[in-house]
């Protein structure tokens, strides 16, 4: 599969993913987002992230990947899908796109992402990331297009 690829300082991208606004603009941007989806499965999905991003805001993040460390690293993608979407600044340097087999790679930039909706993300090596959405919706392409 094609993956945008990324490189980050782990640390930084995860404290600015998890920060309070970051996590209050995802709250408000998948709120009105999720108004519009027709798909159960996805819609499914995007309200159990709805949850932990709750609980990241209220317990601190740290606090989410202590009890559910899957859960906390699904919203690090999600949160990561979101932002690019939507042109967010991030501690991020693009490099564009390239071939990526994610077969036997730990998912997510902790490894622990079970998630099958939504978006892959990938630790290719210590700082390079690879990310690629799992399911594409109608103007997805020409939105990746221009983060690349």
């Amino acid at each position: 599969m094609d993956c945008l690829v990324l490189r980050a300082d782990l640390a930084d991208l995860i404290t600015a993913l998890t920060d309070a606004a970051a996590l209050a603009a995802y709250q408000e941007r998948i709120q009105t987002e999720s108004g519009g989806l027709a798909d159960k499965g996805m819609l499914a999905h995007v309200r159990g992230m709805a949850r932990c991003a709750a609980e990241a805001q209220a317990a601190g993040f740290p606090a989410l990947v202590a009890r559910d460390r899957a859960a906390a690293d699904s919203l690090l993608t999600d949160l990561l899908a979101v932002a690019l979407w939507h042109g967010d600044p991030l501690p991020v340097e693009r490099l564009g796109t390239s071939p990526f087999d994610p077969a036997g790679r730990p998912r997510g930039l902790l490894g622990a992402d079970q998630s099958t909706d939504g978006a892959g993300l990938w630790r290719a090596d210590d700082g390079t990331l690879r990310f690629a959405r799992i399911r594409e919706t109608g103007e997805y392409e020409d939105v990746c297009r221009d983060h690349r």
